[in-house]
């Protein structure tokens, strides 16, 4: 049995460290915390980027990144279902349908070599996320330019602050904390084998 797992359709990334009565009834009962997931949330008036990112030039690597656009649709999708979890393909299709319908381009944003999808970044209203690269080409700061453009996206469409509901300490280290998030909710993931 596992007490709030990732994916699908989850309401919060396990049992809040804000309801330690319902940590002890589990624990009482021998589950065992497996992982730790954090939310987080930043500011975007103003917007805080690392000043390091203004020099990076990810396009002397081959890599592009824009808006979503009609013609990444399959490899998109096909990267999203493969490279990530289950869901993430959803939010990609979800946010292809708002912007058909006259939704922001850039609430879909992808980063490409040459016509290989390698990462993306998908905000919807103050949610940011998923936001993903593949392996391959992680340490290049393609995520950081992604979330520098999607929280960009967000601050232009109105949105005060970026949220999101699942991640990790170590993630936040490497990606999240240079824009200001910070941590919001924890929350502990239990699994007992019956």
């Amino acid at each position: 049995i596992i007490v709030g797992p990732y994916s699908p359709f989850y309401f919060a990334a396990g049992v809040g460290n804000e309801y330690e009565a319902g940590q002890c009834f589990f624990e009482a009962r021998g589950y065992k915390a497996i992982a730790h997931p954090i939310s987080m949330k930043a500011s975007l008036n103003p917007l805080q980027v690392p000043e390091w990112l203004a020099s990076v030039d990810l396009s002397q690597e081959g890599i592009e990144i824009s808006s979503w656009r009609p013609e990444m649709t399959a490899e998109l999708l096909r990267f999203a279902t493969e490279a990530f979890a289950p869901d993430w393909a959803r939010f990609v299709r979800e946010a292809v349908e708002d912007i058909v319908g006259g939704g922001d381009p850039r609430r879909l944003m992808v980063a490409r070599d040459g016509r290989r999808v390698v990462g993306f970044s998908h905000y919807s209203s103050e949610r940011f996320g998923p936001i993903g690269v593949d392996p391959e080409y992680r340490g290049k700061s393609i995520g950081q330019v992604l979330c520098r453009e999607t929280m960009a996206a967000q601050q232009e469409a109105g949105a005060r602050e970026s949220w999101f509901l699942w991640s990790n300490h170590q993630t936040a280290k490497r990606l999240y904390d240079g824009f200001g998030f910070k941590v919001w909710r924890e929350f502990k993931l239990y699994e007992k084998e019956l």
